[in-house]
């Protein structure tokens, strides 16, 4: 697994922090996020620290699993 863009365990990223990473891909992780909660209407976010080796990565969970992962990168995901 590769490094996310936001590595500082005390700082958890924000919605700002994705516009500046991702720049034109932003708008992309929104409709998924969108499309996911539209499918999974009780479904919740959450961003998560994996360590120093992995960085922050968000997740979509419903209560018993995850339903998406996806990890921050330089202007991807």
């Amino acid at each position: 697994m590769e490094i996310s863009i936001f590595t500082d365990k005390k700082y958890t990223p924000n919605n700002n922090d994705l516009k500046v990473s991702l720049r034109n891909t932003c708008s992309f992780w929104h409709s998924i996020g969108a499309y996911v909660h539209q499918k999974y209407p009780d479904a919740i976010d959450e961003w998560n620290y994996s360590g120093d080796k992995y960085g922050w990565s968000f997740r979509i969970k419903d209560k018993k699993r995850a339903i998406i992962h996806l990890l921050p990168r330089d202007k991807f995901f």
